[in-house]
């Protein structure tokens, strides 16, 4: 009798908690099923921005955010949408998105690094600096304030400041590549042309050319009188001898080879202007890129 209420017991008890683990598993695999489609769209829109971000993709990606910040709100995508906007150039409606940031202690650091940048790239130099200082006052350890406001304290002619700073941020780690860069600037403003080519001449053979570097390397080997140097360069960018003779010319201190000659179309100075205005370019980052 005990054996048989035992084994009845335990086959109602079998039925019971069979039944308990099917609701448990059908609740479970529905609470599953839903998990794993956030999951999954999480990484979709993840891989989709990275996507963008790789390619360089910046009407999309602001697109991308602002569809983002419409479905759910949140103070980082403002950021992300933010800089989207300052690297396509587009500083106005940076400006307006910073005024309708939600800040918090956990962004104040960024937003008003944010702030600082919008300054600086409207020339606003003055405000530039003291929305960086304050970024720094927030965050013991900050590189790119710390290289932007050796770019800003450049733009004041507050040189030995605007040193500091550049190292002070490559102290922090900040990118190897854009410092050197930016220090040459500081040198060839300074007129020191030996050694803006020591900190480049290494970066132009590491980066394979790049723009920034290649243009401030090529001024200080002409202000140096180094003819061969620059030829040997711009032979790489399949110029003629006498577009490189007219360059070098230009980048030594002559405004024209000839006054009936003109200036050859396009130079590897600044995009901004000709090389008869000897423009130097620093190197504002990954981040700073909106000119």
């Amino acid at each position: 009798m005990f054996g048989n209420g035992f084994s009845n017991g335990f086959r109602l008890i079998g039925r019971a908690g069979s039944i308990l683990l099917l609701a448990f598993l059908v609740g479970a695999c529905a609470s599953g099923n839903s998990t794993i489609q956030a999951q999954a769209d999480q990484v979709r829109s993840e891989s989709k921005e990275q996507i963008l971000l790789n390619t360089a993709n910046r009407e999309q990606l602001i697109t991308f955010y602002k569809q983002q910040l419409k479905e759910n709100y949140s103070t980082e995508t403002r950021i992300k949408l933010i800089e989207a906007y300052l690297e396509s150039g587009d500083t106005e409606s940076a400006s307006f998105h910073l005024t309708e940031i939600e800040s918090d202690e956990e962004h104040a650091a960024k937003i008003v690094f944010l702030k600082a940048r919008v300054a600086y790239l409207s020339g606003n130099y003055l405000e530039a600096y003291q929305y960086a200082q304050t970024a720094l006052s927030l965050s013991a350890s900050y590189p790119e304030a710390e290289n932007l406001m050796g770019l800003i304290q450049a733009e004041r002619g507050e040189l030995v400041s605007a040193r500091e700073h550049f190292l002070s941020a490559r102290r922090h780690y900040y990118d190897d590549a854009i410092i050197k860069n930016n220090l040459a600037v500081i040198d060839l403003i300074e007129e020191n042309y030996r050694s803006a080519v020591q900190r480049l001449q290494p970066l132009y053979l590491k980066t394979g050319g790049d723009t920034q570097i290649t243009s401030n390397l090529l001024i200080a080997y002409a202000k140096l009188g180094e003819y061969k140097a620059v030829r040997e360069i711009l032979k790489e960018q399949d110029y003629s001898e006498e577009d490189i003779q007219r360059i070098f010319l230009i980048l030594r201190g002559m405004s024209k080879v000839n006054e009936k000659e003109e200036e050859p179309n396009q130079l590897p100075i600044s995009q901004e202007g000709s090389a008869a205005s000897i423009q130097v370019k620093v190197d504002r980052g990954p981040d700073y890129e909106a000119h």
